[in-house]
């Protein structure tokens, strides 16, 4: 936001419409990271639940689709399922910040892919990225997934090749 906002005092060229709408989007997701940090200060004590994580995912998808319809994205969630034992909120945190974050990131038009792969308990989601650098590799989210991969029981993976980004949630 700084930078932005030092680019735009300093040069002409910079149209005042385009700086509001992408100021506008840092100040929605430094607000969306402050809300996650807090909330995780929260949810300490929630009671562990059975969650079906093809229907959580869903559910998570169906309230993200003004975000789907605004950006043209197809968001492709694979049948399979398995049952995790965990807190409701952190776990819907955890994937509704995963699937964000890759519609944030993915290119205007693409495709969000996520496995389901009840053999590895594990849920990957895959997407295409444009010309943003931070994807959820940030400081920020990475010590979110960390800390919530010790209270919930997951390790994940990160891999980014040639434009295609990829995060692995794999439960214990």
């Amino acid at each position: 936001m700084r930078s932005r906002l030092d680019v735009y005092e300093q040069s002409d060229q910079y149209e005042k419409s385009k700086f509001i709408s992408e100021f506008s989007r840092d100040v929605e997701r430094l607000t969306t990271e402050l809300k996650s940090v807090l909330f995780l200060e929260s949810s300490d004590f929630e009671e562990e639940t059975n969650i079906d994580v093809h229907k959580m995912l869903k559910e998570i998808k169906e309230k993200m689709e003004i975000l789907v319809h605004r950006k043209h994205l197809i968001i492709d969630i694979s049948e399979s399922t398995f049952i995790i034992s965990a807190s409701r909120k952190l776990i819907y945190k955890v994937f509704g910040a995963l699937i964000e974050n890759a519609m944030t990131y993915a290119v205007e038009r693409s495709y969000i892919g996520i496995d389901i792969d009840p053999n590895l308990r594990a849920v990957q989601i895959t997407n295409r990225v444009g010309n943003d650098k931070y994807l959820f590799s940030s400081k920020i989210g990475s010590k979110l997934l960390d800390r919530l991969s010790k209270d919930i029981g997951y390790e994940y993976t990160v891999e980014d090749h040639d434009g295609v980004y990829s995060i692995m949630i794999i439960f214990r």
